[in-house]
């Protein structure tokens, strides 16, 4: 029989112990969550730069803030 982490006064070990590995996984998971996102977002980025080395005469400015104000504006 496997012996179970009790704190004196009852189960709130076990419970608090139990609780706290969900905590763990459920921040694993969103970590890897946004692991991918950024690993995603790392590859668009870089997919744009490449572009950019290749061709630069023919790129233009994706930012809003980078581009010339409108004409009368």
């Amino acid at each position: 029989e496997r012996a179970a982490f009790v704190r004196p006064g009852g189960s709130r070990g076990v419970e608090s112990t139990a609780s706290i590995l969900a905590s763990v996984k459920e921040q694993e998971a969103q970590f890897e969550k946004l692991t991918r996102a950024l690993e995603e977002e790392r590859r668009h980025v870089s997919a744009q730069l490449e572009r950019v080395r290749v061709s630069p005469q023919d790129a233009t400015p994706c930012a809003p803030w980078a581009r010339a104000a409108p004409p009368g504006g």
